[in-house]
């Protein structure tokens, strides 16, 4: 590594704090996309990769130290984030489906855990309520 890249490594690094979560990237897949376009309201068909612009990120719990875990937490959490991409799509929980599971979850969406989640700011991060 060169005086260059040492000095512009420090100054980076210098501008960096871990975060304690990991990252939950959530992208939909086409049964989602066939759901958001058969709703009443529809009137303009979406495409996938329209669609996949209305992803998601979960932060969780970095407890866990193996991907295996990793995992099994995601599949703790799939209901919640089946939830809340549907809620951010249409909110009448009656035309949402019925079968929030694991194995739905993984059928409407493609998802990848991101194990180091790092912040540049480095002022408090403010939180509110999702409705």
């Amino acid at each position: 590594m060169g005086i260059f890249s040492k000095l512009l490594f420090r100054r980076v690094k210098a501008g960096l704090w871990n975060v304690n979560r990991i990252a939950v990237v959530v992208k939909p897949k086409q049964p989602y996309v066939d759901w958001a376009n058969g709703l009443p309201d529809e009137t303009h068909k979406n495409t996938l990769s329209q669609m996949r612009k209305y992803g998601a990120v979960f932060l969780l719990p970095d407890t866990a130290f193996f991907a295996s875990e990793n995992v099994d937490l995601v599949e703790h959490v799939a209901p919640m984030m089946f939830c809340a991409m549907l809620n951010s799509w249409y909110r009448d929980t009656d035309l949402w489906p019925k079968d929030i599971t694991f194995k739905a979850f993984k059928k409407w969406f493609e998802y990848e855990i991101v194990e180091e989640v790092l912040d540049t700011m480095g002022y408090k991060i403010s939180k509110e309520e999702y409705v």
